[in-house]
C-alpha cells in the first residue's frame, strides 16, 4: 500500500494491527491503562472528525500529551486541514499571536484553558469571525461533512518555532513530509509491533508528532502517555508498561547516567574496582562486536536494567548533542544509544545510525534515505553551515515569503547550525552559527566543545558557555553554571572546581568570567538554553 498521507498511514496500521493496542495511559502502579486498539482509534478519529466545524481552515491543538491529543490531531488532518500544534507550556499571551497568525477557525483545548481562552481570543481576533473553542474530553456537536481535499502536498501541520532567537515562525509541513519522517524512523530505529515507547517529548515540537507518535503508528507499536513526568513516575512506567524504546533530548538521559555514576561512587573500593573491570571488559568486546558487548553488559549489569526497565533497549536522542560521557556510560551498560539530527524545518530527524548498537559518541549518524547533507563553505577543519535537501523539508514559513526565501535555497534548507561530515558521511554538529565565539584575534571557539570539557566537573548541574563583549572589540569566553544539589557551600565548591578545570585550557579558550548561580538556566519550552537571555543578564549584571 503506497502511503502518502497521514489518514492512509492510519488506515494501513488498522489493516495490519487492528486489534493491537495503539495508545494507553499510565497513571501509576495498578491504575487502569484505558488501552485503545488501532481499530478503536480509527473509529474515534472519524467520530471526532465529524464533530469539527465544517468551515475550512486550520484547527489549533492546545493540549498536553495524551490520547485526546492523538485522536484530535488525526481527526483534524483527516478532515483535510492542517493542525496548528501549539505548545501547552506557553503562557496565554504567547499563545494568542500564534492562534491569530495561523487564522485557526477553532482550537481544541482542555477545560481550564478553554475558560481563559475565550475572552482573550475574541479580544485579539477583531475583524475576523470568532473562532470556536472545543473542549477536549467532552462530546461536541455532530456536524457531518465530507473531508476536504487530501493529498501528499496538502499542509498537515503548522509548528511554531520556540522563538528563542527572535519572533516565532510558523513552519508548514505537508502530509508527505510527516509520513516520510515517521516511516523512516521506523526503519532506522528498527521499531517493531512488539515494541512500546513513552510520549515524553512535547507533541508541539516536531520530534513528538513525527519521531514518536507517527513512528509508533507506522510500526504498529504501543504508545504510552504519562499523567506525570516526575522521575519516579517515569521509572515506574519504564518497568510496568514494559517500555523498549525511548526518544527524547539529552537532558532526559543525564539523570540516568548521573544515577549510575552515583551508585558506582558509593561502592566500596573493592566492589568499585570490580565494576570498573566489568565496564572495561564490555568496552573491549564492544570494539570487536557492538552487539556482543551489549549482550555481555546486560548480563553483568542486570540489576541496573531491572531498575530502569527490564525491556528497555534503545535510547534515541535528538535536539542538542548528547555529552560523550553520557553516551559512553549508557553504552557500557548495554543500551543502544543513538543521536539523531533534525529540526522543525526539516520535518524532524534526517540523520541517524541505522540498526541497533551502531551509535557513536558525538556523532549524529549519516543522512537517512530521502535526505542529503551538505556542508556549506567549510573552513580548513571541514566545519561549515549544515544544509539539508530532503522530501521532509518544510514547504515554507506561513505567510512569510522573505524568511522562506532566506531559509530555502534551490531545494536546500539552510539550518544555521555548524557541523562537519566525518567517516561514512556521519554528521558531527558543532553548534549554532550565531553562538560561535570569535575572539579579538579572530580565533573561533565553539561553546559545545568547552561545555564538554567542563561536563565531568564534580557537583555540576547545568552549564552554558557563551561569548561576551571584550575590550579588544572581539568576544571573551564566559561560563554560567548551576550546582547539581544546591546547598550551603555548593556554589563556592563548584566555582573552585570550575576554575581548576578552566586552568587546563589554552589561554585563548579559557573562560575570563565564571558565574555560578542556584537559579536554573533560562530555557525554551524545547529545553534549549537561551544563550541570548544569559548574555543580556550578564551585560546588565
Amino acid at each position: 500500500m503506497n502511503v502518502t498521507t497521514v489518514p492512509e498511514l492510519l488506515a494501513r496500521s488498522v489493516h495490519e494491527h487492528g486489534q493491537r493496542v495503539a495508545l494507553e495511559r499510565y497513571s501509576g502502579p495498578g491504575a487502569p491503562r484505558d488501552p485503545v486498539t488501532f481499530s478503536a482509534l480509527a473509529a474515534q478519529v472519524e467520530e471526532r472528525r465529524r464533530q469539527l466545524p465544517p468551515s475550512p481552515g486550520p484547527v489549533a491543538l492546545l493540549l498536553d500529551n495524551g490520547p485526546e491529543w492523538a485522536i484530535s490531531f488525526l481527526a483534524i488532518v483527516s478532515d483535510g486541514r492542517p493542525a496548528v500544534l501549539v505548545d501547552s507550556d506557553l503562557r496565554l499571551p504567547e499563545v494568542i499571536p500564534q492562534l491569530v497568525h495561523s487564522e485557526a477557525v477553532a482550537v481544541v483545548t482542555d477545560a481550564d484553558r478553554a475558560s481563559e481562552l475565550r475572552p482573550e481570543w475574541l479580544q485579539h481576533a477583531a475583524g475576523r469571525p470568532p473562532p470556536e473553542v472545543l473542549t477536549a474530553g467532552q462530546r461536541w456537536m455532530e456536524r457531518p461533512h465530507p473531508p476536504g481535499m487530501l493529498g501528499p502536498a496538502a499542509p498537515a501541520a503548522i509548528l511554531y518555532t520556540s522563538g528563542s532567537t527572535g519572533s516565532p515562525k510558523g513552519v508548514v509541513l505537508s502530509h508527505q513530509a510527516l509520513v516520510n519522517g515517521g516511516m523512516r524512523c521506523v526503519d532506522s530505529v528498527d521499531l517493531k509491533p512488539r515494541d512500546a515507547t513513552l510520549a515524553l517529548v512535547p507533541f508541539s515540537h516536531v520530534t513528538g508528532p513525527v519521531s514518536v507518535f507517527l513512528c509508533a503508528l507506522a510500526a504498529g507499536a504501543r504508545l504510552v502517555f504519562l499523567d506525570s513526568l516526575k522521575p519516579p513516575t517515569i521509572l515506574a512506567a519504564l518497568r510496568e508498561a514494559e517500555i523498549t524504546v525511548l526518544v527524547g533530548p539529552p537532558t532526559l538521559y543525564e539523570p540516568f547516567a548521573r544515577r549510575i555514576a552515583e551508585k558506582m561512587d558509593a561502592l566500596p573500593p573493592p566492589a568499585r574496582a570490580v565494576a570498573e573491570a566489568m565496564r572495561g571488559m564490555v568496552s573491549l568486546i564492544g570494539r570487536i562486536s557492538a552487539s556482543a558487548g551489549a549482550s555481555l553488559a546486560w548480563k553483568l549489569f542486570s540489576e541496573v536494567h531491572q531498575e530502569l526497565g527490564p525491556r528497555l533497549v534503545s535510547l534515541m536522542s535528538s535536539g542538542a548533542p548528547m555529552r560523550p560521557e553520557t553516551h559512553q556510560s549508557l553504552t557500557l551498560l548495554g543500551f543502544d544509544v543513538r543521536q539523531g539530527y533534525g529540526l522543525s524545518e526539516s520535518g524532524g530527524v534526517v540523520t541517524l545510525e541505522r540498526g541497533r548498537h551502531t551509535g557513536r559518541p558525538g556523532q549524529c549518524g549519516p543522512a537517512m534515505p530521502g535526505s542529503e547533507i551538505r556542508i556549506s563553505e567549510p573552513d580548513p577543519e571541514g566545519i561549515g553551515e549544515i544544509w539539508i535537501k530532503s522530501d521532509q523539508n518544510m514547504q515554507g514559513y506561513l505567510r512569510d515569503p522573505a524568511r522562506t526565501a532566506e531559509a530555502l535555497v534551490e531545494g536546500w534548507l539552510r539550518t544555521g547550525d555548524l557541523g562537519r561530515l566525518e567517516q561514512g558521511g556521519r554528521l558531527r554538529v558543532r553548534g549554532r552559527q550565531k553562538d560561535v565565539i570569535v575572539t579579538g584575534a579572530g580565533e573561533k571557539v565553539y561553546p559545545e566543545d568547552l561545555e564538554a570539557h567542563f561536563a565531568t566537573v564534580p557537583g555540576l548541574g547545568e552549564i552554558c558557555v557563551l561569548g561576551v563583549p571584550a575590550s579588544d572589540g572581539g568576544q571573551a569566553v564566559a561560563l554560567v553554571a548551576t550546582p547539581a544539589q544546591p546547598s550551603d557551600g555548593a556554589v563556592a565548591a563548584l566555582e573552585a572546581q570550575l576554575e581548576k578545570r578552566n586552568a587546563e585550557l589554552a589561554s585563548d579558550r579559557r573562560a575570563t568570567r565564571i558565574v555560578v548561580r542556584t537559579q536554573e538556566l533560562p530555557r525554551t519550552t524545547a529545553r534549549q538554553v537561551q544563550r541570548h537571555r544569559l548574555a543580556e543578564e550578564m551585560a546588565h549584571g
